[in-house]
């Protein structure tokens, strides 16, 4: 419950607060756990490695980016490479994909950088071929970039 409080504050200061972010400064930040379990190719990093088959949330995520022109779709193994990612990066709103707990610690811990966080569905449980909905993150980003 605290993990929860802490993302829904957060959203609600990053929406009040953080608006008309150009697209190329908007990065979007997923778990590896979002990738088909069985899948081939190992998309760890810019998820360029993904065939695009369909199988998982990664190939629409791409599209998404394409579609809005982000700086980057970001898949990470653990909160380490997330903090870390958004760290290095050089932008300036991350849209953060993850369950509660990684959220409100990944959120927690890169601060004072922008993070927006989205929750994970978990249909399998956790950390197995996990689901997020691209319309959900679509309205996410349409909120800072002004569309």
């Amino acid at each position: 419950m605290l993990f929860n409080l802490i993302v829904n504050i957060n959203n609600f200061l990053i929406k009040k607060f953080v608006k008309n972010v150009n697209p190329n400064d908007i990065a979007i930040l997923g778990p590896r756990c979002i990738q088909f379990n069985k899948c081939r190719e190992a998309v760890v990093g810019g998820a360029n490695e993904c065939k695009l088959c369909g199988k998982c949330p990664i190939k629409d995520l791409m599209e998404l980016k394409q579609e809005c022109n982000l700086k980057d779709l970001f898949i990470v193994t653990g909160g380490s490479a997330a903090r870390k990612f958004v760290k290095d990066a050089k932008i300036k709103l991350v849209i953060a994909i993850a369950c509660e707990r990684e959220l409100a610690l990944g959120i927690l811990g890169v601060i004072p950088h922008k993070s927006y966080g989205i929750y994970l569905k978990k249909p399998n449980g956790p950390c197995l071929n996990t689901f997020i909905d691209k319309s959900e993150v679509k309205k996410a980003l349409e909120g800072f970039i002004g569309r």
